[in-house]
């Protein structure tokens, strides 16, 4: 119900109710009476609510969000380095639960300077978005060179082999979706 998916986004934040009063203007007991769904929350109430918990409003609608983390907390992303490799991941999206299949996959990720983040080319069967953070990218795009900068981004259509390359002596950063994911195996 309403009230409970409120409840479980507020402590999947580590909001507390007087947080969220305190920044919503609504009073405490307002708010326990929407997350024990004892009353019906105006918009404009649900509208507040949400946006201190930065989520959208939809978002308590939701039949499958009791379980939902909608927020990735820097220090608990999934961390994946491998031996001898010169990249790191950082899964930044919500991983998916018994009650919840996300549509895409964010990771960032850190390629070492003057390195390859792979030997060989990455081929798979989703769409890929690259946005480079910081640094710049020589990205290999089936059989052509891209030089990406900063702010520059770049989209991977499904089974085009690619590959990034980091030619200067900076580490570089960036962020890629992927849609559909493809999870890492544990």
């Amino acid at each position: 119900m309403l009230g409970d998916n409120i409840r479980n986004i507020r402590k999947s934040n580590n909001k507390t109710l007087s947080d969220i009063a305190k920044v919503t203007g609504l009073s405490i007991g307002y708010i326990s009476q929407l997350e024990r769904n004892l009353i019906e929350p105006s918009l404009s109430s649900l509208r507040k609510i949400a946006k201190a918990l930065d989520v959208p409003v939809y978002l308590f609608m939701e039949d499958n969000c009791i379980d939902v983390n909608v927020v990735t907390k820097k220090d608990k992303r999934l961390i994946m380095k491998f031996p001898n490799s010169p990249v790191i991941y950082e899964i930044i999206s919500p991983m998916p639960t018994d009650t919840f299949e996300p549509s895409m996959l964010g990771l960032f990720f850190e390629v070492e300077p003057n390195q390859a983040d792979t030997e060989d080319f990455i081929t798979h069967s989703s769409e890929e978005l690259i946005i480079i953070l910081e640094g710049e990218a020589n990205i290999i795009l089936g059989n052509e060179e891209l030089n990406i900068k900063s702010g520059d981004t770049l989209f991977v259509q499904k089974n085009v082999p690619h590959k990034i390359i980091n030619k200067i002596d900076i580490p570089l950063k960036g962020i890629s979706i992927v849609s559909p994911p493809i999870y890492p195996r544990r």
